[in-house]
C-alpha cells in the first residue's frame, strides 16, 4: 500500500503535464517570433549594435579581459563576451551578432515561469481550494513576456541590456528561495514566515548575491538593484520583530557576496574614475536646462506607454489592453496586500525598475527609449498576471454561482490560449507589419557593400574610407579582412603592378573622396586592409575628373535598386594615387605620448603665410600604443601669439580620418586633418595651435609628454605648428643697433621708445614703454628670458624686469631662422626716481638655469645703451 501510494505521488499530475506542454509551446513560439527574418529585420545593424560587435571581436582577438569599456559613453562587457562566442562559432554576420540576444531572451521565458512559481503567486489572495488556483499566474506572466512587442523588439537587437532580465530572474528566484519558506515544518519551528531559517538556505542567498553582483556587468540599470533589496530588507526588518539578528546576518552575507563579485568592476572604476558616471552624466535629466518639464513629460509618457491600451507613442505601441488592465489591477491588488512580502517586493521592483525612464533624458520617438526600464519588465508582467488572474478568478466565482458545471481547468486552458494567440497576433502585426513598414529606416547600404567586398576574392579593391570605416560595414568586413595596417607607397605600387586585377569604388552620390583603404584578399579568406595616406587636393580633382570620363565596370545597388557605389578599373599608374616621392615640406616630428595610450607622431601646418579670411590646414599623425580603453576627445585651439586671443577651436571625438580611437590597432598610423578659417578681422602676427586629449565624461585632460623636448616636460597640451597672418616686412626700429648679437643665434636689431628720450623725457610716476626688435639668425634650441635694467650714472639698478619674449607667448625656441620678432615691454619706475640720464641695459639668459647668453666676440653678456632715457 505504501509503495503504491509512493508510486502514485511521483506521477506528474495532469495539471503539471499541461503546464509543461503549454510552457514548451510558449517557448517555441517565443523563439520563432525572435528568430524569423533576423537577418533582415531590422533592415541593418544600428550604430550601437555594430559598435558592440566590433568590441566583441576586439575582446576575442586580443584575449582582453575587462569588465567595462569607456567608448560609446561607457558600457559593461559581459554580454559582449557572449556575442564573441556566437561570432566565433557561427561566423561574422548580422544573424550571429543578434542570435546571442535571441537565445538570452528566449531563456528569460522559462525563468519567468519558475520565478513566478517561487513567489507562489497562485496562493496570494485565495484559499487553498485547488479549483480556485486557475489560471496559473506564472504561466500568464511567461506568456505575456513571450509575446510582448517590447521584449520581441529588443530580443532581435544585439544590445547588452537584454541580458539583464534573465539574470535578475535567477537572482530573485535564489533570493526568495533563501529568504522565504512557508512550509508547515518551518512555521511550527519559528512561528515567523518569510525569513531564512536553515543554514542551507544561506547558500541560496550566497548564490543570489553572486547573481546580483553579476548583473553589474550587464547594464547600467542594474545599479538600482541594491536599492531594491535594501528597501525590502529594511521594511521587513521593521515589520517582523523576531529573528532580527539572524535576518541581519543573512542580509550581510548576501551583500558580502555581492561586494566580492563586483571587486573587478570596482577596481576598474577606482583606476578610471571618469568611467563611473560617464553614461549617467550624459543621460541624466539633471543635465537638461530645466529638468521639471522633462520630468513631467517622462511621467505622462510612461503612463501612456503602459496604459494606452495598444495606442502608439512615437514608434512604440503601448501595452495591449488586456495586460494594461492586468497591470492596473495587479498594482491595486498588490498595494492592498502590500504587507505580504511577495506583493511588497513586486511593487518595489516595478517602481524602482522604471526609475531610469523617468529620471533620464528621453526621446520618446527614439529606437531605444524603453530599454532603460528593462529592469522593471519581469515585475511588470508578474503584476499584470496577478491582475488578470485575480479578475478571471473573480469572474469565475460569479459564473460558478450560476453554472456549477463550468470547469476551471477548461477556463484556464481557454484563457491561456487566448492570451497566447491574441498577444502573438498583435505583436506580429505591430512588428512585422506596422513597424517594419513605417519605422524600419535602417540603411541597408553597408550590408550590400560588405557583401560585394567580401566576395571579391581574386582582386584588389580600393575603397573610400567612408565605406570601410562606417561601423556596420567595418563589422561585416571583419569576416574577410580582420587586420588593418599601413601600407608603404612602394609596396602599394608593387601590388598594383602585379598581375592581380584591381578596381576602386566611388560613392554614387559624392565622388570627391580623399582617403582610401586597399583591400587585399588572401587564399585562406583572411585578407588585409591597408590604410593609405590622404590624397592631395590635386589628386582628388584628378580622381573626380577621371571617374566622370570613364563608364563604371559595375554598380552596387541596394534592396530598392538605388545605386550605392560605382566600380572602376584601377590601373597601376593611376594619376590620383599617392606618390612615393617625398613631400616638399615634411611633417614636423613631435612624439607626444598621451597617457601612454596614444602617440602624436608629427604635425604639419599649411600654408605658412595667410591672409584674414583664408583657411589653414592642421595635419596630425596619430598612433595607438596599445588597446585603447577610453572615450577620448580631441581639442584644438588656434590663437595668435601677440594677444593670446583664440580665433578657432575644435572639440570632437578622436577619430582621425578613420574611426573611433578605441578601435585603432596598436601600431597603426592614423592621419588626421582639421581646417580653420580665419576671421576677416584676424590681427597680423604669428599664430599657433595647442592640442590635447580629454575624457568625454569628466572633461579631464590626459597628461602628455612630448619626447621631442629634452628633458621631456609633462603637460596637458602640446603646442603645434606656426603660421603668419598678414606678414608684412616690419618698419625698421627708430633706434637701430648694429653688431649686437647674442651667441650664434639671436641679434638685437634695435628698439623703439615711447616716452623717455631727450625730446620727450619721462615724468616721475610714468612707466617706460619700449619695443625690442629681435632676429633669429639660426635655429634656437633653448628658451631665453629677456632682462632689462635701468641704471643711474653710478651704475646702480633703479628698475628692472625679466620677461620671456611676448610675455611667454612666443618662446625663442619657436622662432624661425631669419624671423624678426617685435617684443613690447612696460617697465615700472619707482615714484621717487631722481631726475637725470639713465642707461638701459639689455640681455638674455637661459630660462632653465639662469645662465646668460654672451655677446658674440665680446666679453660682456649684456648690451648697454648709455644715457638713453631722460627723467625730469
Amino acid at each position: 500500500m505504501t509503495k503504491r501510494s509512493t508510486r502514485k505521488s511521483n506521477n506528474p499530475s495532469p495539471r503539471f503535464r499541461f503546464s509543461l506542454f503549454y510552457l514548451s509551446t510558449v517557448i517555441v513560439i517565443a523563439l520563432g517570433l525572435r528568430v524569423i527574418k533576423l537577418n533582415q529585420l531590422p533592415l541593418s545593424l544600428s550604430l550601437d549594435e555594430a559598435t558592440n560587435g566590433l568590441d566583441a571581436l576586439q575582446l576575442l582577438r586580443q584575449t582582453w579581459l575587462t569588465p567595462f569599456l569607456q567608448n560609446n559613453f561607457g558600457r559593461e562587457t559581459l554580454f559582449f563576451y557572449l556575442q564573441a562566442v556566437a561570432l566565433q562559432f557561427y561566423g561574422i554576420s548580422i544573424f550571429s551578432l543578434r542570435f546571442a540576444s535571441v537565445l538570452v531572451a528566449t531563456l528569460t521565458i522559462p525563468l519567468m515561469y519558475v520565478t513566478g512559481q517561487r513567489f507562489k503567486l497562485d496562493t496570494l489572495f485565495v484559499s487553498s481550494n485547488r479549483k480556485s488556483f486557475l489560471p496559473a499566474t506564472n504561466l500568464l506572466a511567461a506568456t505575456g513576456l513571450a509575446v510582448s512587442y517590447w521584449h520581441i523588439f529588443f530580443s532581435r537587437l544585439g544590445l547588452r541590456a537584454i541580458l539583464l532580465p534573465p539574470l535578475v530572474l535567477v537572482l530573485v528566484w535564489c533570493f526568495w528561495r533563501g529568504w522565504d519558506d512557508e512550509s508547515k515544518e518551518v512555521e511550527n519551528q519559528t512561528g515567523d514566515r518569510g525569513f531564512p531559517l536553515h543554514q542551507k538556505q544561506r547558500y541560496w542567498l550566497i548564490v543570489a548575491g553572486f547573481f546580483l553582483g553579476l548583473t553589474f556587468y550587464t547594464y547600467l540599470a542594474a545599479r538600482l538593484l541594491p536599492l531594491l533589496f535594501f528597501t525590502f530588507f529594511i521594511v521587513e526588518l521593521v515589520r517582523h520583530k523576531t529573528n532580527r539578528c539572524r535576518k541581519l546576518v543573512d542580509f550581510l552575507i548576501f551583500n558580502l557576496t555581492v561586494a566580492l563579485v563586483i571587486v573587478p568592476l570596482a577596481l576598474y572604476f577606482y583606476q578610471h574614475p571618469q568611467a563611473l558616471s560617464s553614461r549617467t552624466q550624459a543621460l541624466s535629466i539633471l543635465a537638461a536646462g530645466n529638468p521639471l518639464p522633462a520630468l513631467a513629460h517622462n511621467l505622462t509618457s510612461l503612463l501612456a506607454i503602459h496604459f494606452g491600451g495598444g495606442a502608439w507613442l512615437g514608434q512604440w505601441p503601448s501595452l495591449d489592453g488586456l495586460f494594461a488592465l492586468g497591470l492596473f489591477i495587479g498594482l491595486a491588488v498588490c498595494i492592498y496586500h502590500f504587507k505580504k512580502p511577495a506583493c511588497l517586493f513586486l511593487l518595489l521592483w516595478w517602481f524602482i525598475g522604471t526609475a531610469p525612464v523617468v529620471i533620464s533624458q528621453q526621446d520618446w520617438t527614439g529606437t531605444t527609449t524603453l530599454l532603460r526600464g528593462i529592469l522593471a519588465w519581469p515585475a511588470m508582467f508578474l503584476l499584470a498576471a496577478i491582475g488578470l488572474t485575480f479578475s478571471v478568478r473573480l469572474i469565475l466565482q460569479q459564473l460558478n454561482k450560476l453554472h456549477r458545471a463550468i470547469s476551471p481547468h477548461l477556463v484556464e486552458i481557454l484563457f491561456l490560449c487566448f492570451i497566447l494567440i491574441f498577444g502573438s497576433v498583435t505583436s506580429i502585426y505591430n512588428y512585422f507589419s506596422v513597424w517594419a513598414a513605417t519605422y524600419n529606416k535602417f540603411s541597408d547600404h553597408p550590408p550590400y557593400l560588405a557583401r560585394y567586398l567580401n566576395h571579391q576574392t581574386d582582386q584588389l579593391t580600393l575603397v573610400p574610407l567612408k565605406f570601410y570605416g562606417e561601423s556596420v560595414g567595418n563589422f561585416l568586413l571583419q569576416a574577410h579582412y580582420p587586420s588593418l595596417t599601413n601600407l608603404d607607397l612602394k609596396k602599394l605600387h608593387a601590388l598594383l603592378e602585379s598581375n592581380q586585377p584591381a578596381v576602386y569604388l566611388l560613392p554614387a552620390d559624392s565622388p570627391n573622396e580623399s582617403v582610401f583603404v586597399l583591400l587585399a584578399p588572401a587564399l585562406n579568406g583572411q585578407g588585409t586592409a591597408y590604410l593609405l595616406p590622404p590624397l592631395t587636393l590635386a589628386q582628388v580633382e584628378t580622381l573626380t575628373s577621371q571617374s566622370k570620363s570613364a563608364p563604371p565596370l559595375a554598380t552596387i545597388r541596394d534592396s530598392e535598386q538605388e545605386p550605392i557605389a560605382h566600380v572602376y578599373p584601377l590601373p597601376a599608374d593611376a594619376a590620383f594615387l599617392p606618390s612615393p616621392t617625398p613631400a616638399d615640406t615634411p611633417p614636423t616630428p613631435i612624439q607626444a605620448s598621451f597617457n601612454g595610450d596614444i602617440l602624436l607622431l608629427d604635425y604639419q601646418v599649411e600654408p605658412a603665410v595667410l591672409k584674414p579670411g583664408e583657411t589653414v590646414t592642421l595635419s596630425l599623425d596619430w598612433q595607438a600604443l596599445r588597446p585603447i580603453d577610453g572615450d577620448y576627445y580631441l581639442f584644438v585651439h588656434l590663437f595668435d601669439l601677440p594677444t593670446g586671443q583664440r580665433h578657432g577651436q575644435i572639440n570632437a571625438p578622436l577619430t582621425g580620418m578613420l574611426f573611433d580611437a578605441h578601435r585603432w590597432p596598436a601600431g597603426l598610423t592614423v592621419p588626421d586633418r582639421h581646417y580653420f578659417t580665419l576671421p576677416m578681422d584676424a590681427p597680423e602676427g604669428v599664430y599657433r595651435f595647442e592640442a590635447g586629449l580629454y575624457h568625454a565624461a569628466s572633461l579631464e585632460r590626459l597628461p602628455v609628454t612630448p619626447t621631442s623636448t629634452q628633458p621631456p616636460k609633462p603637460d596637458d597640451k602640446v603646442i603645434l605648428g606656426k603660421f603668419h597672418v598678414g606678414q608684412q616686412p616690419p618698419l625698421p626700429p627708430s633706434i637701430p643697433l648694429t653688431n649686437v648679437q647674442f651667441g650664434d643665434c639671436i641679434a638685437l636689431l634695435g628698439l623703439d621708445v615711447g616716452t623717455g628720450l631727450s625730446d620727450a623725457p619721462l615724468q616721475r610716476g610714468q612707466n617706460l614703454n619700449y619695443k625690442l626688435y629681435w632676429q633669429a639668425l639660426a635655429p634656437i634650441a633653448k628658451d631665453y628670458v629677456v632682462f632689462t635694467h635701468l641704471l643711474d650714472t653710478e651704475s646702480n639698478i633703479q628698475a628692472q624686469q625679466d620677461n620671456p619674449p611676448q610675455q611667454g607667448r612666443y618662446p625663442t625656441s619657436w622662432w624661425d631662422t631669419g624671423e624678426i620678432v617685435i617684443d613690447s615691454y612696460n617697465l615700472s619706475l619707482p615714484p621717487n626716481l631722481a631726475p637725470g640720464w639713465y642707461t638701459l641695459r639689455l640681455g638674455l639668459y637661459e630660462a632653465e638655469i639662469g645662465q646668460r647668453l654672451p655677446l658674440k666676440n665680446q666679453p660682456q653678456d649684456f648690451v648697454d645703451l648709455p644715457n638713453l632715457i631722460t627723467v625730469e
